[in-house]
């Protein structure tokens, strides 16, 4: 099975190998519900922000969509009390730089509600969404290198 994602106009192919495998340890995961929502967060694992995606998708999961910030604020209230000043949370949002617009992957709408930390975004070859729980003010929005290693923060797909 293959599975396309276009980021900042380049087209990536993953290919998936489905296995069959007995006595597999569950993930630890924690559930927040917000609203009709169901986020989960898994403190076992961290990626990158592509890895991140495909890590949600593989547990029929999407890497989480954000729709405005009293819904951040309840989420980060709560990875507050999950995740150690460090944290950094990858959200489904990236920036395509050729138009300047952010983006909500894998749908491609366009993000029309922020929530900025002081200072961003740098724009500073960080075209990847990130949260950090306990940095900025309770929890904003931070553009980073999607290189960068943190922990998918998964939702429901409705």
């Amino acid at each position: 099975m293959h599975s396309f994602v276009a980021i900042f106009g380049v087209f990536i192919c993953f290919t998936t190998t489905i296995a069959f495998v007995e006595n597999v340890p569950q993930l630890r995961s924690h559930r927040i519900r917000v609203g009709e929502n169901s986020y989960f967060v898994y403190p076992d694992v961290t990626k990158n922000f592509i890895d991140s995606l495909d890590f949600c998708k593989s547990n029929n999961q999407k890497l989480a969509v954000i729709n405005n910030q009293n819904e951040n604020a309840e989420l980060v209230a709560q990875m507050k009390i999950l995740f150690n000043e460090d944290a950094l949370l990858w959200i489904a949002g990236a920036l395509i730089p050729s138009t300047g617009d952010w983006i909500w992957l894998p749908s491609r709408d366009t993000i029309t509600s922020f929530d900025w930390g002081t200072g961003e975004p740098t724009m500073k070859n960080e075209f990847c969404l990130s949260i950090k729980p306990h940095f900025f003010k309770s929890g904003t929005w931070n553009d980073q290198d999607c290189s960068t290693v943190g922990y998918p923060l998964c939702q429901t797909v409705s």
